[in-house]
């Protein structure tokens, strides 16, 4: 953390999906090394235990909840934004599922969960974003995670890639209308990184 200021999140709250493990779980305990708090969203109440157990102070939160809809997303976005107290800065969107599988393979199901965590689910944290009062007076951040599997072909990732492909689209329109509110959107196109998620898929 040292090319950071120590302090650089003092007293903002940013809200992290998939921060049960992975990605997720590194921007979270980042942003509290930083001075910020985190309101940490996932699906196991034990796993995102134990991402707070690393998380230096214990002012932070977490909530376990479905962000597989555009519609779960956004209750499950309601709920951090009114657990929160005061104002939310920021959102790191991490969640997603990762399935290496050729197309021949690839049946609805498998699309779903694929589509479903990342696109579908940055749907409806956007659609919360949007809600009046979500984000501080001055504006806010929202940040996606992306992957170059949407930049560039790869066996057995054409599910995959489609989904991040779809952020980044969705990315550069979102950016456009929410300009005008003070609200940032941005992506993360990222290589591999060593996760849980990417030693599964890369066996």
């Amino acid at each position: 953390m040292t090319a950071f200021a120590p302090h650089l999140f003092k007293n903002k709250t940013y809200v992290v999906t998939g921060a049960s493990s992975g990605l997720g779980r590194g921007v979270a305990i980042a942003i509290a090394q930083l001075g910020g708090r985190v309101i940490a969203l996932g699906r196991s109440g034990d796993r995102l235990q134990l991402t707070l157990d690393q998380m230096v102070s214990s002012n932070h939160l977490k909530i376990i909840g479905d962000i597989s809809s555009a519609d779960a997303a956004f209750e499950t976005m309601k709920e951090a934004r009114a657990s929160a107290g005061n104002s939310i800065h920021g959102i790191f969107h991490s969640a997603g599922v990762a399935q290496i599988k050729t197309a021949r393979m690839t049946r609805t199901k498998h699309i779903e969960e694929i589509i479903g965590a990342s696109l579908l689910g940055a749907f409806g944290i956007a659609r919360a974003a949007a809600t009046r009062e979500f984000f501080a007076l001055d504006g806010g951040s929202i940040v996606f995670m992306s992957s170059v599997a949407g930049e560039k072909g790869q066996v057995g990732m054409s599910a995959y890639g489609a989904s991040r492909s779809a952020i980044s689209g969705l990315v550069k329109n979102l950016a456009c209308e929410f300009a005008p509110h003070k609200i940032r959107v941005n992506s993360i196109i990222a290589g591999a990184v060593e996760t849980e998620m990417h030693t599964q898929i890369s066996r």
